[in-house]
């Protein structure tokens, strides 16, 4: 006799997370090597990868119940090759994304770093040429002189023009806002966060294999379990009794099949009934 299998409601929530989570992987991903150019070819392995390693999850937890161990194995090994095609897939995606969003705020900051170096080197020119200047006017103004002034002006000409760029470049763009705030409180430096951020996404959206295989797992409490045991071997005794009853001579097989146990189990059934 065999049970039918209802899922919970969190098994039903399970799957439904689980299936969003894949979904919106297997999306960014198809979106991102589109946008690079990649073949369907790749895209298509992609997908089989993320698909299978959901499922063989849940197939090796299925292979673990029935104790074949040999097939769990094999079902675990597709599930983290299949993992790690997908998740390096999405750490690509991610890493390229945010490496472009780096860049354009650095050559954004490019701009206005040049302003400000032209700003010092302006004035620490204009400083000195008007020391010079001052220096050879004070005898009287001779060509010296005269030079020395031509250059002080050049320079604040450098400085007008220099204070025009800054102006219009604007304020300085944090490159990772949220990385310094880490770095500030002490929790983990800018560097490092670069480095580690970019993992998050892939492996948080990989969580969806997890969720669908608690989803789909046939997995039963104890005291249910102790009663279905209880009901199946009452009602195969009481089919046993009323085939004697009847004048039949069932067989220890037939009450074995019956109840859906092995035939040792039917054995020591009778043996105390």
């Amino acid at each position: 006799m065999t049970t039918q299998h209802t899922p919970t409601t969190w098994q039903v929530v399970a799957i439904g997370i689980g299936s969003s989570l894949l979904a919106v992987n297997a999306a960014m991903n198809v979106r991102f090597m589109l946008g690079i150019g990649s073949g369907w070819d790749q895209i298509a392995a992609i997908l089989t990868a993320t698909i299978a390693a959901a499922g063989a999850l849940t197939l090796a937890e299925y292979a673990w119940q029935e104790k074949q161990r040999m097939k769990t194995l094999g079902f675990l090994t597709v599930f983290i090759l299949g993992t790690s095609i997908s998740v390096l897939a999405s750490m690509s995606r991610t890493a390229t994304t945010s490496d472009a969003h780096t860049t354009r705020l650095q050559s954004q900051n490019m701009g206005l770093t040049l302003a400000r170096d032209a700003l010092v080197d302006a004035r620490r020119d204009y400083k000195s040429f008007t020391n010079d200047a001052a220096r050879e006017c004070a005898s009287g103004i001779g060509p010296k002189c005269r030079a020395w002034r031509t250059k002080a002006d050049d320079a604040q000409g450098r400085i007008d023009r220099a204070r025009a760029k800054l102006e219009a470049a604007g304020a300085q763009v944090v490159v990772d806002p949220v990385g310094s705030r880490l770095e500030q409180a002490g929790i983990i430096s800018a560097r490092n966060y670069a480095v580690y951020q970019p993992m998050l996404l892939p492996f948080m959206l990989e969580f969806g294999s997890l969720f669908l295989a608690f989803g789909f797992c046939r997995r039963r409490d104890a005291f249910r379990q102790e009663l279905e045991a209880l009901s199946d071997k009452e009602m195969a005794l009481q089919w046993y009794r009323a085939q004697i009853a009847r004048g039949n001579q069932p067989k220890v097989v037939d009450l074995a099949s019956m109840a859906g146990v092995h035939k040792s189990t039917a054995s020591r059934w009778l043996s105390v009934a």
